[in-house]
């Protein structure tokens, strides 16, 4: 019985802080050190609401990396994976160039209306691979 109770002990020991390690993205900070990022919140608006006339401009304040938080998709989130909305309020909204870069994602409560799980989804990363959506993660940027 002792050596089971050990053993047991040393897998919740040495298995809980791997089990519990969240993903780790990349993202290098420009050449002098500082990493800057564009968050928007409330942003899924089909354009409407001056989402169109933000962003282009936005594009070119030299932000490493966008963050999107919270109500991604007005006014219910998305219907699944191949709900054409993904395209209408997001890849075919920012389209500058200089917008071409990793927009990281966090839900609102309206996206949870809809397919939550959707927009976690791989798949949206496949139709655009801006789109970064996954349930936790951590940002390393540098050192």
């Amino acid at each position: 019985m002792a050596p089971v109770m050990l053993l047991l002990l040393f897998v919740a020991v040495v298995a809980a802080p791997v089990a519990a390690e969240l993903p780790r993205l990349e993202q290098s900070p420009k050449a002098d050190g500082w990493l800057t990022i564009l968050a928007v919140g409330d942003w899924g608006r089909h354009g409407e609401f001056n989402q169109s006339r933000v962003s282009p401009p936005r594009g070119e304040d030299g932000c490493r990396l966008h963050h999107l938080h919270r109500r991604n998709f007005y006014s219910d989130g998305l219907t699944g994976v191949d709900d054409k909305r993904f395209e209408d309020f997001f890849t075919g909204i920012y389209t500058a160039k200089s917008l071409q870069k990793p927009w990281y994602t966090v839900l609102g409560n309206h996206d949870y209306r809809g397919d939550a799980l959707a927009q976690i989804s791989p798949v949206l990363q496949k139709v655009d691979s801006q789109w970064i959506s996954i349930k936790s993660f951590v940002v390393n940027a540098g050192k």
